[in-house]
């Protein structure tokens, strides 16, 4: 009887002692693991929504420029997609229709402000043969923010085909577009940082993007080098 009264006791002290310590190291390793995989979490969603809304941000930009369009005029004559001037290193003014044939033409303006790439658009109004636009925007949104931009690379250059045939796009021209280089503009480049969302400052989290937009109705065989408007 004594001997299988023996063989039923409990743990001793000194078992339950060690159990313990035993628990307390796993839970310890458990709760260090956690910890160091939060950050590392958090720091993976953040460059993957910098690229998420960085890449659809460049989708919609490009988009749009190559949806770029000839504007005529009452005096018959055909002016440039690239309005002259009002295009520089930070903002990018174009004639451009997304709708259908018979849609009216539209005035876009791409543009840093701040810490964001905006964009404001005036929707034509009359005729598609003599298009007019109102003062202030139809429309204007946010298409990324915040942004920050390349070192040394300005938010948009503008380049034109060089005087070979057959003709390459690799001539860069002055920003702000001057009227006569308005004319010779055949590709756009967009170069900016999409930071996450929260962001405030340059971090390793950040995407870079950087496109080359070619104008659809570039002609290389044209001789004006410039966009096909006729």
């Amino acid at each position: 009887m004594r001997r299988a009264l023996r063989d039923e006791s409990g743990m001793t002290v000194i078992e339950l002692m060690i159990g313990t310590m035993i628990g307390l190291i796993v839970i310890g390793a458990a709760y260090t693991i956690l910890v160091a995989a939060t950050p590392l979490s958090a720091r993976t969603q953040d460059r993957v929504d910098a690229y998420q809304r960085g890449r659809l941000a460049m989708d919609v930009m490009a988009s749009e420029l190559r949806s770029q369009v000839c504007l005529p005029n009452t005096a018959g004559n055909i002016i440039p997609p690239i309005i002259p001037t009002s295009s520089t290193a930070n903002e990018v003014w174009f004639y451009s229709n997304t709708g259908d044939i018979n849609a009216v033409t539209q005035k876009r303006r791409i543009y840093l402000s701040g810490n964001a790439i905006k964009e404001d658009v005036w929707q034509g109004s009359g005729t598609l043969a003599s298009p007019t636009f109102a003062l202030n925007p139809t429309s204007t949104r946010t298409l990324i923010s915040p942004v920050g931009l390349v070192s040394g690379v300005p938010l948009f250059s503008y380049y034109g085909f060089d005087g070979n045939l057959p003709a390459a796009v690799n001539q860069l021209l002055s920003a702000p577009v001057s009227a006569a280089d308005s004319q010779r503009v055949v590709q756009v480049n967009v170069s900016f940082i999409a930071r996450p969302t929260k962001a405030t400052a340059a971090s390793p989290r950040d995407t870079t993007f950087q496109e080359s937009v070619f104008f659809r109705t570039a002609d290389p065989t044209d001789p004006a080098k410039g966009p096909k408007c006729d």
